[in-house]
This record gives structure tokens, C-alpha cells and sequence, in this order.
């Protein structure tokens, strides 16, 4: 009588493959691309490389002009001088320092501080 050894070579054959995609060639080809998009070599923006000529990645480039954006736009009252300009100081009834632009009339007139009801 023979004897069971915990596998059936001929049935092997039938086996299921688990990730079919990763022997393709597209699979190799985006894996190689990888390592120009998703590592991220700026993450603190405090840091002194944290410059543009130190982007090594599209993550890296995204980060970069996310943090930009974010500094300008909520920095405003603290980097410019915003005392008679075009925009109004908001209070929203967080704890945050940001100022709301007052384009075309977009803000009820005379208004020293900014609610969110005070936006037309």
C-alpha cells in the first residue's frame, strides 16, 4: 500500500498561482519606476535640505510644493504685512492663525475680523 507524504507531485501542476502579476513584464517595469516616485527624502520641512535642488522623487516634489503652498496660504498674516490689504483676519472659533481674502466683494463689508458667516 503506499503511502501518503503530505504532497501529490502530479497535482502540483494544477496549483494556483497567488500573484500572477508580479512575473509580467508590466510588473517589473513599474517596480523599476518605483524608486523614482514614491520614496520621500523631505519630510521635515524645518530641515536646512529641505530645498527644491534636494527632490529626488515625485513624492519628494509633491511634498515640496504641498509645504510651499501650505506656508504661503496660512502664512500670510505672519510673512507679509497684511495691514491695509485685501485680506480680512479669520476667526473661526479654531486655533489657527489665517487670514481670508477678500476677493470681488466676497466678504461683508467694513468687517474687521471674518466668521465663515461672513463670506457672500
Amino acid at each position: 500500500m503506499p503511502s501518503y507524504e503530505g504532497r501529490v507531485e502530479e497535482l502540483l501542476k494544477f496549483k494556483i498561482q497567488r500573484y500572477p502579476f508580479k512575473d509580467t513584464h508590466l510588473f517589473k517595469t513599474l517596480e523599476k519606476a518605483l524608486k523614482w516616485i514614491a520614496p520621500l527624502h523631505l519630510p521635515d520641512p524645518a530641515d536646512e535640505s529641505f530645498k527644491p535642488e534636494y527632490c529626488k522623487t515625485f513624492h519628494d516634489i509633491t511634498r515640496f510644493a504641498h509645504e510651499k503652498a501650505m506656508t504661503e496660504m496660512f502664512g500670510i498674516g505672519t510673512v507679509h504685512d497684511v495691514k491695509d490689504s485685501w485680506t480680512i483676519p479669520l476667526s473661526a472659533g479654531i486655533p489657527i492663525y489665517a487670514h481670508m481674502m477678500a476677493i470681488d466683494g466676497g466678504v461683508k463689508n467694513n468687517t474687521k475680523k471674518a466668521s465663515p458667516e461672513d463670506n457672500l
